[in-house]
């Protein structure tokens, strides 16, 4: 069950060794309760999936104060919402900032889904990843970005995606885009279906706010309409706050893992939003 961790700043990337421990003791699994820690407003707790200490520099996070940064999804709420947004008020306790009015179904994603994984020692081991070289920065170009590329080797980057029709499939739509800018903004990697937007989703965050959509009516065709038992989806008005939230963690299971969802076709992503320091967690699917 491979976790990789991201360090922005040295740009550096990390992955789980599995049942391998070290002097820093981070686990996968186990309960929220053994750990001592209690959700503040949660009746059902969300699962506990990884505890990791903060010591360990592979865990590039900063929360003043904290030793553990607990990762938590709410796999039984996620039926009605797939995005968790959570905070971490102290090592034995955790705000439910998101999903508002949570719904939980002990059922979900299958049924008897487990209310505990197994408890294993887990550590992390640098990866090999240089942002200089094409292969290196688009395998992680949704996390780092490319721009770290000399011109010859975002040239190199512009033949791969070439082949994979990247390009072509871009230009398509937005036919005076330049190949290295489709690389910048379309290039998705590792993400399944893009990296999340960077806009932090907390009502409470004080990042400051950009500027304001407007409310607008989306009309489907019909046969979208019967997806949705209706002609038409309304979107209100909301705040879009600066860029303050990173991606730093990313679980992707091995093609023969089905513990978690009943099948290895999906991804949690963990973000953190560098002003109210809310941890947002979703799931993409393969």
């Amino acid at each position: 069950m491979p976790l990789s961790l991201f360090d922005h700043k040295l740009l550096a990337v990390y992955r789980e060794r599995a049942n391998v421990a070290d002097d820093f003791g981070h686990m996968f699994g186990g309960t929220a309760s053994e750990n001592g820690i209690r959700f503040v407003n949660l009746e059902e707790p969300l699962h506990l999936i990884y505890r990791l200490n903060l010591a360990d520099p592979a865990v590039a996070v900063d929360l003043p104060g904290l030793k553990w940064l607990p990762l938590c999804y709410g796999f039984a709420y996620a039926a009605y919402d797939g995005t968790i947004i959570y905070r971490v008020l102290s090592d034995t306790e955790i705000e439910l900032i998101a999903p508002q009015d949570p719904h939980y179904d002990p059922h979900f994603p299958y049924e008897d889904h487990p209310p505990l994984f197994p408890r294993s020692p887990v550590s992390f081991a640098r990866q090999p990843y240089d942002p200089t070289i094409a292969e290196d920065a688009l395998r992680l170009a949704a996390v780092f970005g490319v721009d770290r590329l000399p011109e010859a080797e975002m040239q190199r980057a512009v033949a791969i995606a070439e082949k994979q029709g990247l390009i072509a499939d871009w230009r398509a739509t937005f036919a005076d885009w330049s190949p290295e800018n489709i690389i910048r903004c379309g290039y998705k990697e590792p993400f399944a279906q893009g990296a999340p937007l960077k806009s932090c989703d907390n009502p409470s965050c004080t990042a400051e706010i950009e500027y304001r959509t407007e409310p607008m009516e989306i009309t489907f065709s019909e046969e979208t309409a019967k997806l949705f038992d209706d002609q038409t989806l309304k979107i209100e008005a909301y705040d879009v706050r600066r860029d303050s939230m990173r991606v730093f963690a990313l679980h992707q299971p091995e093609a023969n893992d089905e513990l978690m969802w009943g099948d290895p076709y999906v991804q949690l992503i963990f973000e953190i939003c560098d002003v109210c320091h809310c941890i947002r967690v979703s799931n993409q699917c393969t």
